[in-house]
């Protein structure tokens, strides 16, 4: 039989641990050594078995309901798969000395307003739909995107820079989106000690933190 992951849950490999989000419970969790043996050693197979070799390690997810029967996501072999997403190689270089206008400062302030109120007491899951709602503008003239993440660091400096990455990555999101620039939120996590961080990330550039920052993180959900 194929097993799959449950619908709302990703995992990734962090310093040798498998580390999960699961967005229908608002969490991260690892699994008991025994059972992450066995989940990664099943998914390096290509998540199928016959049922009859299933380990009780395994099982146990399976009882938990982590795993569930139905076809592998993305067709074929490699069914459950960790997140991938384009490493990060490069920092956004350029505009944080441009001569900005006041109202596009204001606008990335009032951005920055919103998305804290929106991340605020939001479970994770929901705040992932909001988000993945957000259109990719076409056509008509757009702002160089540059000049909107400029704008989006300067208005960083009227905020606290403790444990903002999200409500910052969230706002710039959303104005690179509407602004039609295809940006990414990704969504990263270190093993050890755990710890959670979030970024904006344009093909191989991050947008929203220093390199070297996100490069501490293993992605784990791509929105």
């Amino acid at each position: 039989m194929g097993l799959r992951l449950r619908s709302g849950l990703s995992f990734c490999v962090a310093e040798n641990r498998a580390i999960f989000l699961d967005l229908a419970r608002d969490r991260y969790f690892a699994l008991r050594a025994d059972e992450e043996r066995a989940f990664l050693d099943f998914a390096m197979a290509g998540g199928t078995t016959d049922g009859a070799d299933i380990c009780p390690s395994l099982a146990r997810l399976v009882s938990a309901g982590l795993l569930v029967e139905g076809d592998l996501e993305g067709g074929g072999a490699g069914g459950i798969v960790p997140v991938i997403a384009e490493p990060v190689c490069r920092d956004f270089v350029g505009r944080d000395d441009a001569v900005l206008s006041r109202r596009a400062v204001a606008l990335a302030l009032v951005c920055q307003l919103r998305a804290g109120l929106a991340v605020r007491g939001r479970p994770l899951g929901a705040l992932v739909r909001r988000v993945r709602g957000v259109p990719l503008r076409g056509g008509g003239e757009r702002v160089p995107f540059g000049n909107i993440v400029a704008a989006h660091r300067r208005a960083d400096l009227w905020f606290s820079v403790h444990d903002r990455c999200l409500a910052k990555s969230v706002a710039l999101f959303r104005a690179l989106r509407r602004n039609g620039t295809d940006a990414r939120l990704v969504f990263g996590v270190s093993a050890r000690p755990f710890a959670a961080h979030c970024w904006v990330q344009l093909g191989d550039r991050v947008l929203s933190c220093p390199l070297d920052q996100a490069r501490l993180f293993t992605p784990i959900l791509v929105a």
